[in-house]
């Protein structure tokens, strides 16, 4: 077998109700497709899920991708990407966490990790290097994370574990995942996933490493980037504040309260400098004493301000539950909206939640995260996300639940219309602005800078007439195709989305650490082509498993009204949708990819 670099060359099958392991070498005519990681992950759950595959059945996948660069020096890349048939949405689900996770995967000599079939009793999959093992996990089943990750570790020494807590094991459907007690693949339900396989735990410890292909020059770039980011006042406002550095309604908590008196020590993943992550640690309250990891509390208060829960103290102990329960926390607040919300409209009363006064704040998530893990009582309604639990309500309910693709919490446009907004609707996980984050805060204050800055992401410069004009200085619709298409590249290769991370990875910093990494000669033009069919792919997926153009819009949002933003009218939302299909050609009406785009990427839609 050939020398592998970046990559490790391997993936790893795992067949949980024959117990059959299969390892077999990575596709290397998709890795030149489809770069890797997120993008290689979507080619795998295309071509092994059907249209008739159901989330919960066995025939569904639970994928773990890992990146070329993941394991590797340079700066933010210890991602992984989870994916499955989402039980949330019924269309594509996927997440990625970082931490430790993907590096021991891949340090253990895998590539990909494909798990499918049903274990006829709880059981958790040992990846030690070439000892991989499906073990009883008798013993582990109804522990929550935490005490699941101890135990394995009490048993099996220093590891990685990633688990499902009570929730995954009942079923819930935005279930996730939790990854050595700090690190959650949230948001798509595949904790769910997961717990229908009968999979307590994935437990990995990796001595191999990862070689790389030209060792000089990639150190070379990667002490560049490291400086960089280094030397940034943003890297310094993350460590002290995660994302509460940013963001005005963050000022409701008090950024000073946390870092004087909520943060413990920071930590950060393999190679970064970035150290955005926390140590939660209270010092006096109400919940004094309360200590544990936190990949990022600060980014948790935005989605918890949803229940309008009141402070820190609060906040801490909310998610110190729904991680150890293993749901997920926006999920949460999203629930606590809804349900606060048709209660006020008398839509609901306290019988009919038995007697449970769901009102807004953390007290009402505290007493609902073990009702729902359990499905007790009024929790195996709420199990069902916010966009089922109204159907099943019905009575007008469904006006209340905020999602996109039924993954809880929509856009708010009136406050703000930008790349990373507008992606949450055309995002094909749902409801997430992941992979359209973009600094468009230039475009009116130094419109160059902001051409440059659409020129170092691949937009053709005939194409920035009708990109860079529009109310806000770009129209925003046609910029997000682009920002997409670009951000689906690092994210495959493995690199965080961190602001401070994202920025310094232009095309050709990234063309150069893939070619010092891998070996693998490639050029702007095909990792933009490469992002580009990612993205068609996922679209094609998400077609063939039942999406229509409705799911694209926010159930929050009027589709026909138009969008104001400082008192400029920016279209309605069916405008833009037209705009952003037409720039990705796209039928207009429908959303669906032109047989032009398909064979200009390479795809088939009959393949899919």
């Amino acid at each position: 077998m050939s020398e592998s670099y970046g990559f490790v060359g391997t993936d790893l099958y795992i067949d949980l109700t024959t117990g059959n392991i299969k390892k077999g070498p990575i596709e290397q005519e998709v890795v030149q497709n489809y770069i890797g990681g997120m993008g290689y992950a979507s080619w795998l759950l295309s071509s092994l899920v059907s249209p008739d595959t159901g989330p919960l059945s066995p025939e569904n996948r639970l994928i773990f991708a890992m990146g070329p660069l993941v394991g590797t020096l340079a700066p933010g890349t210890a991602r992984v990407y989870t994916m499955a048939k989402s039980p949330l949405s019924g269309l594509l689900g996927t997440s990625n966490g970082g931490h430790s996770a993907g590096i021991a995967l891949k340090y253990s000599g895998y590539d990909n990790l494909i798990l499918s079939g049903r274990a006829e009793k709880p059981v958790y999959l040992k990846v030690f290097d070439d000892d991989v093992e499906i073990l009883d996990a008798s013993h582990l089943w109804g522990k929550d994370t935490w005490q699941t990750t101890d135990l394995l570790r009490e048993e099996l020494g220093d590891c990685s574990v990633s688990c499902i807590g009570p929730a995954g094991e009942n079923l819930v459907t935005f279930a996730n995942i939790m990854s050595d007690k700090r690190s959650g693949f949230s948001k798509t339900g595949l904790g769910a996933v997961m717990g229908s396989k009968n999979l307590k735990a994935v437990v990995s410890r990796g001595t191999k490493g990862v070689k790389v292909a030209d060792r000089r020059s990639f150190q070379k770039l990667v002490d560049g980037i490291f400086d960089r980011i280094a030397a940034s006042k943003a890297t310094v406002l993350w460590r002290q504040y995660g994302a509460a550095a940013f963001g005005p309604e963050l000022e409701r908590f008090g950024r000073e309260e946390f870092r004087q008196r909520v943060k413990g020590r920071t930590y950060a993943c393999l190679a970064c400098p970035l150290g955005c992550k926390s140590m939660v640690s209270l010092q006096d309250g109400e919940y004094a004493g309360l200590v544990y990891y936190n990949s990022s509390l600060s980014s948790l208060a935005s989605h918890h301000q949803m229940a309008r829960v009141e402070n820190w103290d609060e906040l801490a102990k909310c998610v110190e539950m729904e991680n150890r329960y293993g749901v997920d926390g926006a999920a949460m607040a999203g629930l606590v909206h809804l349900m606060a919300q048709l209660r006020e409209q008398g839509i609901i009363a306290d019988a009919d939640t038995d007697g449970l006064m769901l009102t807004w704040g953390g007290e009402t998530i505290r007493k609902l995260v073990p009702l729902i893990a359990s499905q007790n009582g009024i929790g195996a309604l709420l199990a069902e996300g916010v966009r089922g639990t109204a159907e099943k309500i019905d009575k007008g309910a469904e006006r209340y639940a905020d999602h996109v693709k039924g993954i809880h919490s929509g856009p708010d446009f009136s406050k703000d219309l930008s790349t990373v907004t507008f992606g949450n609707a055309t995002n094909p996980r749902g409801s997430h602005g992941d992979r359209s984050i973009f600094m468009t805060d230039t475009a009116k204050t130094n419109p160059e800078a902001f051409r440059s800055n659409c020129l170092e992401i691949g937009i053709p410069e005939e194409s920035l007439g009708r990109i860079c004009n529009g109310p806000q200085g770009y129209n925003v619709a046609r910029l997000t195709k682009w920002v997409e298409d670009f951000n689906s590249v690092p994210l495959s290769m493995g690199i965080c989305n961190r602001v401070p991370i994202q920025i310094r990875f232009n095309f050709e910093t990234l063309v150069a650490l893939y070619q010092a990494a891998t070996g693998i000669k490639t050029t702007t033009t095909a990792l933009l082509k490469a992002g580009e069919r990612i993205w068609n792919l996922q679209k094609l997926f998400n077609i063939r498993h039942g999406w229509t153009r409705k799911d694209d819009i926010p159930s929050n949002q009027s589709p026909d009204e138009p969008i104001m933003v400082e008192g400029k009218s920016c279209g309605t939302f069916n405008q833009l949708l037209d705009e952003y299909y037409e720039e990705r050609g796209w039928d207009v009406k429908t959303g669906i990819p032109s047989p032009e785009k398909l064979a200009e990427l390479g795809l088939n839609f009959n393949e899919w």
